[in-house]
């Protein structure tokens, strides 16, 4: 048994795998209560982080993806 490896996504999908990132945000979809997620959180309840990362080392590149954001409009200060 031969396996062939002609099919291509990308080509055969152009609109869903752009070549570049979009600059602009997504339409908003109707109705905006199925975007609005929040975690229930227990009264009396305890944050116990179990795992501490360095986060120095990612610094410079979040906060060149955040400028970069912002400049776009993707995100904003809330």
């Amino acid at each position: 048994m031969q396996v062939e490896d002609k099919w291509d996504p990308i080509k055969e999908f152009p609109h869903l795998l752009p070549d570049k990132k979009p600059l602009s945000l997504p339409p908003l979809r109707y109705p905006l209560n199925y975007m609005q997620h929040h975690i229930k959180v227990m009264p009396g309840s305890i944050w116990q982080p179990t795992k501490t990362w360095e986060l120095h080392k990612f610094k410079p590149h979040v906060t060149e993806k955040v400028n970069q954001e912002l400049k776009t409009g993707r995100l904003v200060p809330s």
